[in-house]
Parts: structure tokens; C-alpha cells; sequence
């Protein structure tokens, strides 16, 4: 699996690394074993041309100024396998990148996940994925109830994260002009 995706700044990773710190000293495991890098999505596909991307990302990065985001809150993404997320506010500015973003991509990648198409979008940066079960749910909310997950985040870069091997890994990063 492999994505397009904003990493978030240095104050915000390590906020984020912190909090999975905290839940495997605390409750007993990580919160995001297969994608452990902070972020949030505009597009997932089981693959991408990489050398095309690459040149595609290259261009688009040239057309977007860094930009700012805002979080707030914690959400669930119920199923099977709960998500804890917290969610960014979408604004037009953000839904017009996305929107460009997925169109652009899309003819690059292979078998793309409909949850990040522009009608389905709700950009999130999750909290735990994968090691979090319905039982688990309620100790890690309770851990987080009282935590202010109000942000404000400078986006300055896009970047190909994934790989066939687990965990994940950053592929390629590009600086927004």
C-alpha cells in the first residue's frame, strides 16, 4: 500500500510520536504499527508508477504554497478494526488541493482506495490503526478524553509514503513552493 501525503511539522510528529510512546508504556502497544509516520492523506492506492509520480509531485509541489490546517477533537472511523483519528477541519482551500491532488494522481495509480476520493474525503491524522481493538477502544479514549487536540499545523511539503514491507517507509518528500 502506498500514499500522497502531508507530513505534519516537527512540533506536531513528535507530538504524535509521543502519544504512541505513551500507549506503549501505558496501555501496551504502539497505535500505528504499519503507517508509523504522522500525516494525513489525499490519496491511497495498492501502487503508484513511482517514476511518474515522482515527475507528477515534482510539478504539482511547484504550483501549492504551504498552507495551514486546523484539527480538532477525536474521531472514530467504526468497523471491524476501530480508527481513533483526529480530524482537520476542511476548508475550500484544502478540498480545492485535495480535489487537484486526486485527479492528478489517479492517473498514476493502480487499484485507488474510494475512501480518499474527493466525494468520500474526510481528512484525518490517525491516532491508532490496526492495534486498537473494540475492547482496547475505551482505555485509549479515556487516556485522551481530557487532551487538547485543537491544532494549528503548517503543511509545507507532499510526500509518497508506503511499501510492500511493514512498517511503512517516506519514499520521496517534496517542498511546497
Amino acid at each position: 500500500m502506498y500514499g500522497v501525503v502531508s507530513l505534519l511539522d516537527e512540533d506536531h510528529h513528535e507530538q504524535m510520536e509521543d502519544l504512541w510512546k505513551e500507549f506503549n508504556t501505558v496501555l501496551g502497544f504502539h497505535g500505528v504499527s504499519q503507517t508509523p509516520i504522522p500525516h494525513f492523506s489525499y490519496h491511497v492506492a495498492q501502487r503508484y508508477d513511482i517514476r511518474k509520480l515522482t515527475k507528477l509531485l515534482t510539478l504539482t509541489t511547484k504550483q501549492i504554497r504551504p498552507f495551514k490546517i486546523k484539527t480538532t477533537g477525536l474521531g472514530i472511523f467504526t468497523g471491524l478494526v476501530p480508527v481513533l483519528h483526529v480530524p482537520i477541519m476542511l476548508d475550500k482551500h484544502l478540498r480545492n488541493i485535495h480535489h487537484h491532488m486526486w485527479r492528478a494522481v489517479s492517473e498514476v495509480a493502480k487499484d485507488a482506495i474510494p475512501y480518499y476520493h474527493p466525494d468520500n474525503w474526510m481528512p484525518h491524522i490517525t491516532v491508532t490503526h490496526g492495534d486498537v481493538d473494540h475492547e482496547m477502544l475505551p482505555k485509549v479514549i479515556r487516556l485522551l478524553s481530557d487532551r487538547d487536540f485543537n491544532w494549528e499545523i503548517t503543511i509545507d511539503n507532499i510526500a509518497i509514503i508506503g511499501g510492500d514491507d511493514e512498517p511503512h517507509r517516506i519514499i520521496s518528500e517534496f517542498s511546497l513552493s
